[in-house]
């Protein structure tokens, strides 16, 4: 141990996490690691491992160099962010350090406190600790790992980041870094699949919340049926392939269960003559009117909603549907105002949106079938659905079913992964499938019994398989359907809306103060002929001064992303690029791209700004 080393590293580490400096100096340095000095002088490490064998986890020889060498494997300057799994001596982060820029995020992963321990009490770390992007999680669980990456889950996802694995220090304790990497994983491929959905379609949810204003002001939300159904077994029935099978049995036990539908397997259910308590609908788009049978929809059959759907599809229930809130901002922004909590949890697909349904109603056990997550003979969805009656007409004498389905299947190719079904069989699945597969498996906490009943698809990890006959014999007493019936007749209906009329007017005049602020700048900078350097300079300076006007709104910025989402991640990726040549000395090209970038950022504003200001404005004539 070097004290003069030691002492310098935990100033430093005091000024950036002081908890953590207070930490590593309680450390009692036990006998699994042990420093040696190598042959060209440096310390390296080595640790004992639970068999027993000890292994050295840098270069005996010269750890510098070796650390050098891995990181110009790296290629390390295609990213600015990156995850680091395992410390040691840190010689591999140190000399990542010196090669990313000042904005870089460097989350560094690291099992026991005592590795960070000898490592500050070997080498000078100052440029790790100074780095103002470096954050050290230290002996952090799996279930954490979420919550640690949440702020820069945006950040990581658009510019990507890369995984810095030093083997020896990986391997030493593979178990742990194995399921915090997948982890980390799961959490950006969640992330990622959230923004392409926004960014494709934010201003399709808004103006489906908009235009759902009248229902959103008139409908009961969720919150009055929690536990409403406190220990009734709810089958939730997704459009799988698998569903075919099954669903002779669904119709003759339909009345032993609450039978909740995702809207793709309503019509399947229907033709078969299966009583539907609750359909739910999340989807956005105007196809979301073809998944339903209207004609012949039972009456006892109630629609739960989320706001961004079509407001055609919640105007054919008048008089039975509930709502849910969007994770949406515009949609929890309206909830907020009408002093309701409607949010049922973050969803990534209408099954997660039914399963958390279930769990809120208090339904004990949840069954879940035709949740395939896969494929099956190159079918995604089960006969009579949508999707299945989009493909059978399209049939035609050089165009049969099957010839069909497999042009289907080759266009999703791409996102293929290779995995084992329920009966140990090799299937296709998607990234995405795989994704809601992880986040299912999140979800499923513990607190009610949770039994897979598909029959066929891949395994959700943590939920028992079994057959739905098995499922319904063992956990559906015949008298469930006399508990059922009437309880949502008494629903909550919506409180008044007080103050709701003044909150609208007041955001309104926000927007149009924004709108008023951009045509000004308009005018100034962008009507001149030509517009001269002097004058983009002074543009891009009253820019930044007119984000940071809008950060001190952050509701009215919040509202606007939301409109625009794909404008505000353009701005983003493209002010990360832009941030990289000044921190790489290229400042020539500084003004002209700062310039195009606020150019376009401003119409961005302005769009959003100006749509929402007509939209609050249609809302608040609605109330009056």
């Amino acid at each position: 141990m070097n004290s003069e080393i030691f002492a310098k590293n935990l100033t430093l580490l005091r000024k950036k996490d002081p908890a953590l400096a207070e930490a590593v100096h309680s450390v009692s340095p036990g006998s699994r690691y042990e420093v040696t000095a190598s042959k060209k002088g440096p310390p390296s490490l080595s640790m004992t491992l639970a068999d027993g064998n000890r292994v050295t986890l840098h270069s005996s020889y010269d750890p510098v160099k070796e650390a050098a060498r891995f990181i110009d494997l790296c290629e390390v300057d295609k990213y600015t962010n990156f995850i680091v799994p395992g410390i040691g001596l840190g010689y591999h982060i140190k000399e990542l350090i010196e090669r990313v820029p000042r904005s870089s995020t460097v989350m560094i992963f690291e099992k026991e406190m005592e590795s960070l321990y000898w490592c500050l009490a070997s080498i000078d770390f100052t440029s790790v600790i100074n780095h103002p992007g470096v954050q050290f999680q230290i002996a952090v669980d799996t279930p954490s790992v979420e919550s640690i990456l949440e702020p820069k889950r945006i950040g990581f996802s658009l510019n990507g980041y890369a995984t810095v694995k030093f083997k020896p220090l990986v391997n030493a304790e593979i178990k742990y870094y194995s399921q915090i990497l997948k982890k980390i994983d799961a959490v950006f491929n969640e992330t990622q699949i959230d923004l392409k959905t926004q960014a494709a379609f934010s201003e399709i949810f808004y103006r489906n919340i908009f235009e759902n204003w009248p229902n959103i002001i008139s409908s009961p939300g969720v919150h009055s049926l929690k536990n409403k159904y406190q220990g009734i077994p709810a089958i939730i029935v997704s459009a799988g392939p698998s569903l075919d099978k099954n669903i002779s049995l669904l119709r003759k036990s339909a009345s032993r269960v609450l039978v909740i539908a995702v809207a793709t397997a309503l019509k399947p259910l229907i033709k078969n003559n299966i009583e539907v308590d609750f359909v739910i609908a999340v989807d956005p788009e105007e196809s979301t009117l073809q998944f339903f049978d209207f004609e012949k929809i039972s009456q006892n059959t109630w629609l739960v909603f989320d706001p961004c759907v079509p407001a055609s599809v919640v105007n054919k229930f008048p008089d039975r549907k509930i709502r849910i809130d969007s994770g949406v901002y515009l949609s929890r922004w309206l909830a907020s105002r009408q002093g309701e909590d409607n949010f049922l949890g973050k969803t990534f697909s209408v099954a997660h949106a039914a399963f958390l349904l279930a769990r809120y109603l208090g339904c004990n056990p949840i069954i879940l079938t035709g949740q395939d997550l896969s494929f099956s003979q190159n079918r995604l969805h089960c006969s009579d659905s949508y999707y299945d009656q989009i493909q059978k007409d399209k049939i035609g004498s050089n165009h049969p079913l099957n010839k069909l389905e497999d042009h289907k299947f080759f266009e999703l190719s791409p996102s293929f992964k290779s995995t084992r079904n329920v009966f140990g069989q090799e299937v296709v699945t998607t990234s995405a499938l795989n994704t809601y597969r992880d986040v299912f498996a999140d979800k499923m906490d513990g607190h009610t019994s949770i039994y897979n009943a598909t029959e066929g698809g891949i395994p959700i990890p943590g939920v028992l398989n079994m057959t739905l006959r098995e499922a319904i014999n063992t956990h559906c007493s015949d008298s469930n359907r006399s508990q059922i019936n009437g309880r949502c007749v008494d629903v909550q209906r919506p409180k008044p809306l007080q103050t709701m009329h003044s909150e609208l007017i007041e955001q309104s005049q926000r927007f149009n103060e924004i709108v008023q602020k951009i045509q000004k700048m308009h005018s100034i900078y962008l009507t001149p002929t030509p517009i001269t350097k002097g004058l983009k300079r002074e543009f891009v300076q009253h820019i930044d001064k007119f984000y940071r006007f809008l950060l001190d709104q952050p509701e009215t910025l919040q509202l606007m992303q939301g409109y625009s989402y794909i404008g505000f991640i353009e701005w983003n990726q493209e002010n990360g690029r832009i941030l990289l040549k000044e921190e790489r000395g290229r400042e020539r090209e500084i003004l002209e791209d700062k310039f195009r970038r606020d150019k376009k950022f401003l119409d961005v504003l302005e769009n959003a700004a100006g749509s929402l200001k007509d939209a609050f404005n249609k809302m608040i004539d609605e109330i009056s």
